[in-house]
């Protein structure tokens, strides 16, 4: 997270890459909730940026047919989920979610909702 942190806030192509290079680290390591741990830090330290990898994130994702390119690392994917969820909020400027971090409570609310019908 420090490398991630120590690249320049004006380079956001630069912090992606530093990004994808820290998730395919992670992913090599088989811990899956370091993945979801650093999503989750990503978005509260930069909530335009980032989103938050977490189960409701992915059942969303699912339900939406996001898909990453075939064959992208783990990291290639969580950036290419980020780049298109920062695009859609900026292609709809009235939407509820002003940021990455408001989208995922509304994903989270969406979630609890469909568990207790």
């Amino acid at each position: 997270f420090v490398a991630i942190l120590q690249t320049e806030e004006n380079n956001k192509r630069e912090r992606d890459d530093v990004v994808r290079a820290q998730l395919d680290c992670l992913h090599a390591s088989g811990n899956p909730a370091r993945k979801a741990f650093l999503s989750e830090m990503l978005c509260l330290r930069f909530p335009r940026e980032y989103p938050v990898l977490n189960k409701p994130v992915r059942a969303f994702l699912s339900e939406n047919n996001f898909s990453a390119p075939r064959g992208a690392s783990e990291g290639a994917r969580y950036i290419d989920l980020a780049k298109k969820l920062r695009a859609a909020l900026r292609a709809n400027p009235d939407y509820p979610a002003r940021n990455l971090a408001e989208l995922d409570a509304m994903i989270w609310a969406s979630a609890e909702e469909k568990k207790t019908k």
